[in-house]
């Protein structure tokens, strides 16, 4: 009886000695969501901290990694996964993500502060975290979707960038905030336009503006470069003496608009933090870094809605003297014809505003060659220009025939 004890008792301690020895499953998932944006450092990187909670210090760090990897792809208010479709996608190579947290992470502080929850550690560090990289991968693996993929199935898209006031065309700190969100843009592909100083807009197009109700004349250029959106930027400066030193702050608001609709689809405002600084250079550059990723986001996001309903397109069409009438309700059916949605945004005697949504078409030429073939009015359809969204039109009987601005 004491040999078979000893066997059985022997038995167990191999077992148990075993079982010891296999090591921790990898974590596939973060256990803690407790992850927060400190800044956006560049158009390619941001910096989290997350905190991380585990049994041992080693384990704690590891689920910080994979904290801070959630809260880029689902967490705060900009997230890199946007729609349904992509956050069931991710679920297909979540495991592989977040096992492999540490190649996104281009640095990671040592622990800021650590305590002891319910028998589990809790260790927050900070993280700078290559979204750039992380984009690339999961667009690769057909979770996102590029802008080059959403360019083909619209045209390209196009952004110009716009002062919200005339002004700050002679404020070199605002042209360094303006650099920043080029930047971003190229980064993500999209085509960009920078306006750098005052043009004179198109007599049409300002007049196109005012029927349709929009007298701002930013929105006028904005509309003239035919971009498919545009972004409003503007930059406010403060600075205050604090024990004997002059400290200064940035503050950088934006608002993104469909040029064709004037439709507000993103705003946001960064903040650089108050600090003694020789200029305003640096810390604007920060204040916009924050403020341009947020808005990126919510164009993106916006973006991929319409590309179920089509491009949108901003049609002026002008007329010869008496040919108004004759002009109007043929025009609003060729329209109608050609695109699947149209909204008459204002008319006067001899100019009719519309904004189009059409699927198929990717450019203007190719809206006008529909809009032709259409139209069975008096007069015939000539174009005066066009640029991107923005269609310019003139129905009259001969090419020569002079158009009155009202």
């Amino acid at each position: 009886m004491i040999k078979q004890g000893l066997l059985i008792g022997s038995l167990v301690l191999l077992f148990s000695a075993c079982g010891g020895s296999k090591p921790a499953p990898v974590a596939t998932a973060p256990v803690s969501h407790q992850a927060g944006l400190i800044e956006s450092q560049s158009a390619t990187q941001v910096l989290v901290r997350a905190t991380g909670i585990g049994a041992t210090m080693g384990n704690a760090l590891t689920d910080s990694r994979m904290a801070s990897i959630w809260f880029v792809l689902q967490g705060g208010n900009n997230p890199m996964l946007q729609t349904p479709k992509e956050k069931n996608l991710f679920q297909m190579y979540s495991e592989e993500i977040y096992k492999n947290a540490s190649k996104y992470i281009a640095y990671q502080s040592g622990p800021k502060s650590k305590k002891v929850v319910a028998g589990q550690l809790h260790v927050a560090q900070l993280l700078r975290i290559n979204t750039g990289l992380l984009r690339e991968d999961l667009i690769a693996k057909g979770v996102l979707t590029s802008v080059d993929a959403m360019s083909e199935a619209l045209g390209t898209i196009s952004v110009a960038v716009i002062p919200k006031d005339k002004e700050l065309w002679d404020d070199t700190h605002y042209l360094a905030a303006v650099d920043v969100v080029s930047e971003y843009l190229q980064d993500r592909n999209f085509d960009v336009t920078v306006i750098k100083a005052a043009k004179k807009s198109n007599k049409i197009i300002n007049k196109a503006a005012a029927i349709s109700g929009n007298i701002d004349p930013m929105y006028a250029l904005a509309m003239q470069t035919g971009a498919d959106i545009y972004i409003r930027v503007n930059l406010d400066k403060s600075s205050r003496r604090v024990a004997g030193s002059e400290v200064r702050k940035a503050s950088v608001s934006m608002a993104a608009f469909y040029t064709a609709t004037a439709k507000q689809v993103g705003a946001s405002t960064g903040y650089s933090p108050e600090r003694v600084v020789s200029s305003f250079t640096s810390i604007t550059q920060e204040a916009t870094n924050d403020a341009t990723e947020k808005v990126l986001g919510q164009i993106q996001k916006s973006w991929k809605r319409e590309m179920k309903k089509g491009k949108y397109f901003k049609v002026v069409i002008t007329t010869s003297e008496g040919l108004g009438k004759e002009v109007d309700r043929p025009m609003y059916r060729a329209l109608k014809q050609t695109c699947e949605r149209v909204k008459r945004n204002g008319a006067s005697n001899s100019m009719f505003d519309y904004t189009l949504q059409c699927i198929g078409i990717e450019d203007s030429m190719a809206l006008l060659d529909k809009i032709e073939a259409n139209y069975d009015g008096s007069g015939s359809v000539f174009r005066e220009m066009d640029a991107g969204s923005l269609l310019v039109l003139k129905v009259a009987n001969s090419e020569d025939d002079e158009i009155i601005i009202e």
